[in-house]
């Protein structure tokens, strides 16, 4: 018999039935048998302890306390800020200062709430409105934030 590449013979793997009879190497155990006594524990040959027995409910307790993990620090957070990102567009008014998605700084001229859109106005005049979907409006800006300075201006179409 050869044994596949990287695997050693050890005595333990040793078969225990070579004429068909078992070998008998723990005497004491026969004897405790043979007296109906209670089987005594005799380590195996070679002094090694077989591996304990784990129970099933222990890893799925870790699989559980993982998933746990996963959803406290990654799932509910993401879940907060959509929540609030909603929130914060379905409360959008004629004159909010905005920042779309993709960088636009303006002023919410008008909201179409059927169609889902946002009309933003870009310039002091109010000459450039541009529609938007409501999805894309990243945040609002706050009106004393220092970046709300210049679109401060386009309040009502007049420089103030």
């Amino acid at each position: 018999m050869t044994l596949p590449h990287g695997i050693l013979w050890r005595p333990e793997w040793a078969p225990q039935h070579s004429d068909g009879r078992e070998k008998r190497s723990d005497a004491p155990a026969a004897a405790a048998q043979k007296t109906g006594a209670a089987e005594a524990k005799v380590p195996p040959k070679g002094g090694a302890t077989p591996p304990p027995q784990s129970c099933g409910w222990e890893q799925f307790a870790m699989i559980g306390a993982m998933f746990a993990i996963l959803y406290f620090l990654m799932i509910r957070p993401g879940q907060k800020q959509e929540k609030a990102l909603k929130a914060m567009r379905a409360a959008l008014s004629k004159g909010d200062v905005v920042v779309t998605s993709s960088g636009l700084h303006g002023t919410v001229h008008s909201v179409d709430e059927q169609a889902q859109t946002v009309t933003i106005q870009t310039d002091p005049e109010g000459r450039n409105r541009l529609t938007f979907d409501m999805a894309s409006i990243g945040r609002k800006v706050d009106r004393d934030a220092p970046a709300a300075k210049e679109t401060k201006k386009l309040d009502n179409g007049k420089p103030t």
